[in-house]
C-alpha cells in the first residue's frame, strides 16, 4: 500500500503561515469588486428586459429565451443519442466520456435531447447542481484550511455564483463549468498534501477537457513521478475506454478523435463571429487590430474577425514563459497555479467565457497567499467581472469589437507579468546560477576562439 509522501514547504499550504482573520482586508476588496460587477450585470439586465437602451452599449443574453439557450448541453445530448460521435468532427474535439455518458442517459431519457421537456430540465438542473456543489465544496475546504472568515467565506460562494462568467457557462450548459469544478478541488487536495487524490482529480478533468494536461507539470517539477503516471493513466482509461464502447472500435475512433483535434489546432483562418464577443485568448490582440485596418482600407469588404494561425507562435511564447517560470524551486505553488491557467486561458483559439470560470480557484488561493497585495484583488476581479457591455466598433453590423475583447488577454497578461515582477529576483538568481553553472560544466559553448 502507498503512502503519499509529504509535500515539500513551498507546495504545501499546511507548512505555510496560515491566514490569521486580521489579514483578509484585501481580500474583501476583490468581494467588492466581485459584488459590484454583479449588481452592474443584474441592472443592466433589468433596463434591458424592460426595453432601456443605452446608447453604446451591447447586450447580455443570459436568462433571455434564444436559440442557444443551453446549446452546449442540449446539443451534445441530441447528437449523443445517434451513436454518431466520430463522424461530427466538432464533436469528435468534446470528451468521448462525456458523450457516452450522454447516450446512455438519453436512452433512458428519451425526451432528453429536448430542452423544454421535464426529463430534459430535470436532467440539466443536475448537471449544473452537481457541477456548483463540487465547486463550492472546493471553496469552503480551501477557506477551512486558510481559516478564511466565515463572513466573507459566504460572501465569496455568494458573488461567485452570481458573477458573470458563471452565470454565462450555466446558460450555455458548457462542460467547462464541471471541468473547472474538479480542477479547483484538484488545486485544494494538492495544497492540501493530497497528491494522489489530486492525481486521479485531474486526470478525470482532463478527461473532460484536454488543457488541464498542462497541470501535470506540477507533479513533474516536485518529482512525484508516481502521481504523474497515475494522472496520465487516469486519464487515459477515461478517454479511450468509451471509444470502444462506438461503431468503429477503439482504433478506429481514436483515430477520428485525433483527426477531430488536429482539425481545430490546424485551421488557418477561421471566421467566427460569435466568439469574437466573449473570447479571452489572445489572439484577440492581433487579429481584431489586423479586421479593423482590412476593412478600413477595403470600405466594399465586409469581413468578419479571421482567427489568424500566425498568432499561434505568440500562444506558444507565453505559455513556454508561465512554463520556464513554474520550473523555478523557489516559485511558490500559488504562483505556479496562477500563471499556468493564465496561459491555458490565453492559448487556446476559442477560449470563450465559460472558461473564465478556471481562474476562480488560483486567483483566489492566490490573493489569501499574499493578503498584503494591493494589486492582483484589482486584476483578478476586474478579469472575472469583465463583460462586453461597450462596443467600440461595428462595421456594418456585422463585428461587433467589444471592450472586453481587448481587456481580457491584456489583464491575464498583466497578471502574468505581476507575478514576475514580484519573483524577479528569484528569477534572475535562478538562471545566473543556471547559466553559471553551464559554463563551467561546458565552457567551450560559451567562449570564442578569435
Amino acid at each position: 500500500m502507498r503512502i503519499n509522501k509529504a509535500i515539500p514547504s513551498r507546495f504545501s499550504s499546511k507548512e505555510e503561515p496560515g491566514l490569521y482573520r486580521d489579514k483578509q482586508g484585501m481580500f474583501r476588496i476583490f468581494l467588492l469588486i466581485l459584488t459590484i460587477g454583479a449588481v452592474f450585470m443584474f441592472a443592466f439586465l433589468f433596463l434591458q428586459a424592460n426595453n432601456f437602451g443605452i446608447p453604446g452599449m451591447g447586450k447580455i443574453n443570459i436568462f433571455f429565451d434564444r436559440a442557444d439557450k443551453y446549446m452546449d448541453f442540449f446539443d451534445l445530448v441530441y447528437y449523443s443519442k445517434g451513436y454518431d460521435f466520430c463522424g461530427r468532427p466538432y464533436f469528435a474535439y468534446a470528451s468521448p466520456l462525456y458523450i457516452l455518458t450522454l447516450h446512455y442517459i438519453s436512452a433512458l431519457f428519451p425526451e432528453a435531447n429536448n430542452k423544454f421537456s421535464a426529463e430534459g430540465r430535470v436532467i440539466f438542473v443536475f448537471f449544473i447542481t452537481v457541477s456548483l456543489a463540487v465547486f463550492l465544496y472546493a471553496f469552503v475546504k480551501l477557506f477551512r484550511i486558510l481559516k478564511v472568515s466565515t463572513f466573507n467565506a459566504a460572501w465569496f460562494c455568494l458573488a461567485f455564483l452570481c458573477a458573470y462568467p458563471v452565470l454565462f457557462t450555466v446558460d450555455r450548459g458548457n462542460w467547462s463549468l464541471l471541468t473547472s469544478a474538479i480542477l479547483a478541488v484538484f488545486m485544494v487536495k494538492y495544497t492540501g498534501g493530497k497528491p494522489l487524490s489530486a492525481a486521479f482529480l485531474l486526470g478525470a478533468a482532463i478527461a473532460l477537457k484536454y488543457y488541464p494536461v498542462i497541470f501535470v507539470l506540477i507533479f513533474i517539477i516536485n518529482k512525484q513521478f508516481f502521481e504523474a503516471a497515475v494522472c496520465a493513466a487516469v486519464a487515459a482509461v477515461l478517454i479511450l475506454a468509451p471509444l470502444s464502447f462506438f461503431p468503429g472500435g477503439l482504433g478506429g475512433n481514436l483515430q477520428l478523435l485525433m483527426n477531430g483535434i488536429a482539425v481545430y489546432q490546424k485551421m488557418p483562418v477561421t471566421i467566427i463571429a460569435e466568439l469574437l464577443g466573449h473570447n479571452t485568448s489572445i489572439y484577440m490582440l492581433f487579429d481584431i487590430p489586423r479586421t479593423i485596418l482590412n476593412n478600413s482600407f477595403n470600405q466594399n469588404v465586409s469581413s468578419l474577425i479571421q482567427f489568424n494561425s500566425g498568432v499561434q507562435p505568440a500562444a506558444y511564447a507565453v505559455l513556454l514563459l508561465c512554463t520556464a517560470v513554474s520550473l523555478i524551486r523557489k516559485i511558490k505553488m500559488h504562483d505556479i497555479l496562477l500563471l499556468l491557467t493564465c496561459g491555458i486561458l490565453l492559448f487556446p483559439l476559442f477560449a470563450g467565457d465559460y472558461m473564465i470560470t478556471m481562474i476562480a480557484m488560483p486567483a483566489v488561493y492566490w490573493m489569501l497567499k499574499e493578503p498584503e497585495d494591493k494589486i492582483m484583488p484589482w486584476l483578478a476581479g476586474l478579469y472575472f467581472i469583465c463583460k462586453r457591455y461597450i462596443s467600440f466598433y461595428n462595421h456594418f453590423g456585422n463585428v461587433s469589437v467589444t471592450v472586453q475583447s481587448v481587456l481580457n488577454p491584456l489583464i491575464l497578461l498583466l497578471i502574468i507579468g505581476y507575478i514576475i515582477l514580484l519573483r524577479w529576483e528569484i528569477i534572475k538568481s535562478f538562471y545566473l546560477n543556471l547559466t553559471h553553472g553551464l559554463f563551467k560544466k561546458f565552457p567551450g559553448i560559451f567562449l570564442t576562439n578569435f
